[in-house]
């Protein structure tokens, strides 16, 4: 008889011929599973410009689908205007971060954007991403990770998009992308299992 390993992707790890002992197969299963561990690396999606005018539920149903959290820096004036996307993201499991109240970098009005946000969810963010700006800044403390803007607002397609993040992202990347943009929409199914497939868990910036 065969025995066969395989990892949650699908592929086979470790094959072994013949009648085995128990503790052999639970050592080899141990084995592999640490290494699984040892070899995951993390990355974050981020959307700015939250909740858009249009697009908000494809986005969160698309991400819902795929079993991903993202996080999203929300305008406030957006978020007045919208407030069940924002809501809804809550509830799902995504972060809502601050992006300033109307999209002006030189008066973000953070104070009014964060009591907004936590009235809408009962979590106060910390996070906050300057309009224009790849930077997430809590403070003065700067998120390390290293940030990848494919520049999907303007819309240079969906392969493209894919084509650029693919080539930058690394382990505890920060990927730059707007909600509202049909490109970015279509680029996503293909974008979250190529991470996968290379190892990446998706996670939130809390």
């Amino acid at each position: 008889p065969y025995t066969f390993l395989v990892d949650a992707g699908g592929t086979i790890r470790w094959v072994k011929f013949g009648v085995m002992r128990t503790d052999d197969l639970v050592r080899e299963a141990r084995s592999l599973a640490d290494a699984s561990r040892s070899a995951e690396r993390v990355a974050y999606l981020t959307f700015d410009d939250f909740p858009p005018s249009r697009g908000s539920d494809e986005l969160l149903d698309l991400l819902r689908k795929e079993a991903v959290v993202a996080t999203f820096f929300a305008i406030g004036r957006n978020a007045e205007a919208r407030p069940e996307a924002v809501r809804r993201a809550a509830y799902e499991g995504h972060a809502v971060q601050m992006h300033s109240w109307d999209h002006e970098a030189g008066t973000p009005d953070l104070d009014r954007n964060r009591a907004l946000i936590e009235r809408l969810t009962g979590l106060a963010p910390e996070w906050y991403r300057p309009p224009g700006s790849s930077i997430v800044l809590r403070g003065t403390e700067r998120w390390p990770g290293r940030v990848v803007d494919p520049y999907d607002y303007r819309r240079p397609g969906a392969d493209e998009l894919y084509r650029r993040i693919m080539l930058n992202v690394s382990d505890g990347a920060v990927i730059q992308l707007h909600a509202g943009v049909p490109d970015t929409l279509a680029a996503l199914p293909r974008l979250i299992r190529a991470l996968r497939e290379r190892g990446y868990r998706l996670d939130t910036i809390r």
